[in-house]
């Protein structure tokens, strides 16, 4: 797998823990320092963090998850474009930032084996060089 510089992540999940940052799915190339991550963070949101050359490029966080309680969680990215949709709600966006190559794939884990996922992946979906319009990041969820 490698990753173009767009693309659409989708997962539905579940947790037993809310208040505790978990990763869903993760794309990144070996390091921690280029990635795409789809995420539950410590405050209870579903979270789209994607880093280039270690540098943030965006950190979005959406809706509310509640443990016990499936959600779903799709974000989109391409150069200067990225988004991140928690069930249905109102997109979260930013407008800058650059896409590294990115060619591995991790469910339910980070590149150091930490912020594990104490739950159940239900589905997931990647779409390489795609970035989907915000309208179906919403229909998605």
């Amino acid at each position: 797998m490698s990753a173009t510089a767009a693309g659409t992540l989708y997962t539905k999940a579940d947790t037993e823990y809310a208040g505790q940052a978990q990763r869903l799915i993760q794309i990144d190339d070996g390091t921690a320092n280029n990635r795409a991550s789809l995420s539950l963070n410590s405050s209870g949101a579903g979270a789209f963090d994607f880093l280039s050359g270690g540098a943030s490029e965006a950190a979005l966080t959406a809706g509310t998850i509640t443990a016990g309680t499936a959600a779903q969680l799709a974000a989109a990215y391409q150069a200067n474009d990225f988004a991140l949709v928690a069930n249905g709600g109102s997109p979260s966006s930013t407008s800058s930032g650059a896409i590294p190559t990115l060619n591995t794939l991790r469910l339910g884990t980070d590149t150091a084996g930490a912020n594990d996922l104490f739950g159940h992946i239900a589905r997931i979906g990647f779409w390489n060089g795609m970035r989907a319009p915000n309208v179906t990041l919403q229909s998605l969820t």
